[in-house]
């Protein structure tokens, strides 16, 4: 797994000169007009138009993914073409649809995004990973040697799949993954560990999803899916993406039985109920009040003396 990284090239954000060019020719300026810019304002006013219809003939229209696609293949393709015939000169197909997709996302995004939502997927999702959000590396059961021993276990990757959904295009969201893992495995390999299996990457994938939380997951899972590059698919972000796309469907299934957890599951009393109260009011708390306010007899008054002399403790309604 580790030698797909070593091999991919993030698309640097630096606006080269085929980048100036494409987008001159997505967005002329002055009264200049392009076959390109024509070709991409026709598409915008039919999603606006018909956003997520079929024609007569049942064909998709508008925003659906397959005429999305549809489209953005053909224009991209064109410009390669094009260029390689008048100017001799090979333009990166992945380079020409990111350029064009940052283009034109944000003019249909709208219609778009009525198609990937999922929002009871990721309510549940979002359920999950704070009812989880406890969970430790070895009650996910990761093996030992791959236990990282800083203070957040790959806070690194945390952050960088938490920066996903603020990427706004699809095939940007699985650069970011793949920016996750990267950290992932470059705190693996401080800790000596080069290479690991796919069971092993996976258990450590779920445990950076349920720390990461990110928002709107399902939809922008399906985002990235049905409108990002496709020929990253059989490449390290489609690989990635598809690890995603199974951690979170276990996460989605996930109960307390299947971890090794040592919390209590039967009614317990405490004595510092303002404390605990309010600990079960918390997202994902793994405690619940059951009753309040019951008078126990037959039963001797204790304190912790330490505790109670404590006046840096923040709890003090011993009794």
């Amino acid at each position: 797994i580790q030698g797909f990284l070593t091999k991919f090239q993030f698309p640097s954000d630096a606006t080269s000169t085929s980048q100036t060019y494409i987008q001159d020719l997505l967005s002329p300026r002055g009264d200049r007009t392009t076959l390109e810019a024509q070709k991409v304002q026709e598409y915008v006013t039919e999603c606006m138009q018909h956003p997520l219809t079929l024609d007569s003939s049942g064909n998709p229209r508008g925003a659906h993914q397959q005429r999305y696609q549809e489209f953005m293949g053909v224009l991209c393709g064109y410009i390669v073409e094009k260029q390689r015939e008048w100017q001799g000169e090979e333009l990166p197909y992945d380079l020409v649809y990111n350029t064009v997709e940052r283009h034109l996302m944000p003019k249909v995004k709208s219609a778009v995004l009525r198609h990937v939502a999922q929002a009871d997927r990721d309510e549940v999702i979002s359920r999950q990973c704070q009812a989880f959000s406890n969970v430790t590396l070895e009650q996910l059961r990761v093996k030992p040697e791959l236990r990282s021993p800083e203070l957040v276990p790959f806070i690194d990757s945390i952050s960088s799949l938490r920066a996903s959904y603020f990427s706004p295009n699809p095939t940007d969201k699985m650069y970011t993954i793949v920016a996750a893992a990267k950290a992932l495995y470059d705190q693996l390999g401080v800790m000596g560990e080069m290479s690991i299996d796919g069971d092993s990457f996976l258990d450590l994938w779920i445990y950076v999803i349920l720390k990461a939380n990110v928002r709107d997951l399902a939809t922008n899972l399906c985002f990235m899916v049905e409108y990002g590059n496709p020929q990253l698919a059989n490449d390290e972000a489609g690989y990635y993406l598809t690890t995603l796309e199974a951690a979170v469907s276990f996460i989605e299934k996930l109960v307390p039985e299947q971890l090794n957890l040592p919390w209590i599951q039967e009614d317990f009393v405490v004595c510092e109920r303002g404390h605990f109260s309010q600990l079960a009011r918390l997202p994902g708390s793994c405690f619940q009040v059951v009753k309040e306010g019951v008078e126990l007899q037959g039963y001797q008054v204790a304190i912790i003396q330490e505790w109670a002399l404590n006046r840096a403790r923040e709890i003090a309604n011993l009794w």
